[in-house]
């Protein structure tokens, strides 16, 4: 990709995780969200096939993390299957299909309608 090509690019991702603003900082002067978002930015632009992701809203505010749901639902949509740890209700309702464990071996597969 050229570089200017490359640049666009790595903004349109930081922007749809609110994060256009700190473009130009470091890493260490980022705050943990701010750093939580950057890491899922920069694994969003791979374009994976599978995308693994553990407790992607924790440490995050409720209007971010609603912001950081419909990112990765929408990357769902570009055909990236995304797999999701969380104990958050909130990211849970956005999955089409969540696999609840609990009380060891339990096991409860329900499917989300979209």
């Amino acid at each position: 990709m050229a570089p200017a090509a490359a640049d666009q690019a790595a903004h349109h991702h930081l922007e749809r995780f609110d994060l256009g603003h700190v473009a130009q900082r470091r890493f260490s002067e980022l705050s943990g969200g701010e750093a939580q978002r950057l890491m899922l930015a920069r694994a969003i632009a791979r374009r994976p096939d599978l995308l693994l992701v553990d407790e992607p809203t924790a440490q995050l505010d409720r209007h971010t993390a609603e912001s950081v749901n419909r990112v990765l639902s929408a990357t769902v949509d570009e055909r990236t299957v995304v797999v999701i740890a969380t104990h958050d209700q909130h990211t849970r309702e956005v999955c089409s299909q969540t696999i609840d464990l609990h009380k060891g071996s339990q096991k409860t597969v329900s499917q989300i309608e979209p």
